[in-house]
């Protein structure tokens, strides 16, 4: 297994979410629950979503959702942004 996956460090804002600490992401749709995304992690990295580069593990967390684009603040919804991630090597 080559390339890089994305671990969670929980959420940006709150610590709701330290049980995802060191999880890795394994699904994401940013267009679930009409607009606000969902994420699914998992504690086994070969079952990680798996990418050739950092640079396209970060064009997944900066993806903006279709069905609402942007947040109430005007700025984009990129709903994965709620988490604190790492890129790691796989």
């Amino acid at each position: 297994m080559s390339g890089f996956v994305i671990r969670c460090g929980g959420f940006a804002h709150d610590d709701t979410a330290d049980h995802l600490i060191g999880q890795y992401l394994n699904g994401f749709d940013p267009d679930a629950h009409g607009g606000g995304g969902e994420a699914s992690w998992t504690r086994d990295k070969e079952s990680a979503m798996l990418f050739p580069d950092a640079g396209q593990a970060l064009a997944l967390y900066r993806t903006q959702s279709t069905i609402k684009p942007l947040r109430s603040d005007g700025l984009p919804n990129r709903p994965l942004t709620a988490f604190n991630v790492s890129f790691d090597e796989a």
